[in-house]
């Protein structure tokens, strides 16, 4: 059992420290061999149980049997803990351990320190020797590729440390439970699996930059998602392939984006809080079945937006959907209001029903907020003017779908038989 971390060893009976700081070292826990030579034979038999201390410049071996007095491990979460001997008095400080490694290491030195009769004895391997240690790289894991199933961790888990995961080909039907667990995580691809659902608790990977979840079984996003850290943090998101047929409202929240794939889904609609995504540089929406896009998307600065094979509505000239224009309700007025300031709300301090009233606003053209008191038009707009390269199949002009908050709205957006940007 070998351990890489740091280790400050300190004199128990001196006021001056043995190493002015942290070293970096290698613990390793196992059985000293003994030798003996009987004229001209030579025999090796195992002996007590040892801990071996390994830095670049020295060596140290100490006996864990009735010589261990304390172990120190309420910190081992954090990778640390320590250890109280009796012979030599030393106390060794151990920091900037992985905290699995250190806990099962911990557990041993607390076995074999005071063993009883009525412990099972747990067969420890012949303790290495010094240089063959001093030449293992235990350097922390920050990347892990697995791509066949039967290389899957089924007991062991994870390395904490690790900040790339790649787990292909598994046939995962949901995210593992530890993974939410790996706080350092930066990028993770789950590409190819049989994943239906996402957990909220994935948020809690708040340093996660890159999630690919490519040719996987989700039928939908969740909205939980999208209000937590991962909104900023999160700059890379791979949904394609999948069954997706909406996105909730609260995506636009994920303002952190820079390339989103939505390639290769069943979806209908997007968001009209789409414009909110003013980092995103990227976007593909190629095989879907969108008939049009939310007007408000010219917010966005793209640079590469792809739209080929869908089923964009063929219109010609600007198509009254819907027309809602009238005297704004009370209703209609708090809640441009609340837009406006942005006053943060939940169901904690709103009825559900209102809630879900400040969730479906829509953006007018102007800016402006809209809830129900809205025209609802259909038109074309010169594709040029969304990014600066845009893919379709043939025609210049897509369809764009716009909500206008007023009279002057409508006269102003609506001329030439096109959406005026």
């Amino acid at each position: 059992m070998r351990l890489s971390c740091d280790v400050h060893v300190v004199y128990s009976l001196l006021t001056s420290p043995a190493t002015a700081k942290p070293v970096k070292a290698t613990l390793a826990l196992g059985i000293k061999p003994r030798v003996k030579t009987l004229l001209t034979t030579t025999t090796k038999t195992l002996g007590d149980v040892t801990l071996l201390l390994c830095t670049g410049k020295q060596t140290k071996k100490y006996e864990v049997r009735n010589n261990v007095l304390k172990v120190f491990k309420k910190y081992v979460g954090h990778g640390k803990a320590t250890l109280v001997l009796r012979n030599p008095s030393h106390q060794l400080y151990i920091s900037k351990a992985d905290p699995v490694h250190l806990e099962k290491f911990l557990k041993l030195v607390v076995l074999h320190m005071k063993p009883s009769q009525d412990q099972i004895p747990v067969h420890l391997p012949e303790l290495p020797n010094a240089r063959d240690l001093l030449h293992l790289d235990e350097r922390p894991k920050l990347k892990l590729t697995i791509t066949q199933r039967q290389n899957y961790p089924l007991r062991d888990g994870f390395p904490s440390t690790v900040e790339t995961l790649v787990i292909q080909n598994c046939m995962l039907a949901k995210v593992d439970s530890r993974i939410i667990e790996l706080v350092h995580l930066r990028i993770l691809d789950l590409t190819h699996n049989k994943i239906r659902e996402l957990p909220s608790s994935l948020a809690n990977l708040d340093k996660l930059a890159e999630l690919r979840l490519a040719e996987n079984r989700l039928s939908s996003f969740p909205s939980s998602i999208c209000q937590t850290s991962l909104s900023c943090s999160l700059k890379t998101l791979d949904l394609s392939d999948n069954q997706l047929v909406s996105l909730p409202a609260q995506f636009g929240e994920m303002v952190g984006l820079v390339s989103l794939n939505l390639a290769n889904n069943q979806l209908h609609t997007l968001p009209y809080t789409f414009h909110r995504l003013k980092a995103l540089q990227k976007l593909l929406l190629l095989n879907n079945k969108l008939r049009c896009l939310p007007c408000n998307m010219h917010y966005l600065h793209l640079d590469t937006l792809d739209v080929s094979g869908n089923e964009f509505a063929n219109e010609k000239s600007v198509c009254i959907m819907q027309s809602r224009l009238g005297v704004l309700s009370l209703m209609e007025l708090c809640g441009r209001v609340m837009n406006c300031y942005r006053i943060q709300y939940n169901s904690s301090c709103l009825p559900l029903h209102l809630c879900s009233f400040l969730d479906a606003c829509r953006t007018c053209m102007c800016g402006k907020p809209c809830f129900v008191s809205f025209e609802h038009c259909l038109g074309p707009v010169d594709s040029r003017r969304m990014a600066r390269t845009v893919i379709t199949d043939s025609s210049r002009d897509i369809p764009m779908e716009a909500f206008l908050c007023s009279i002057e709205c409508k006269k102003r957006f609506t001329g030439k038989g096109q959406l005026v940007l």
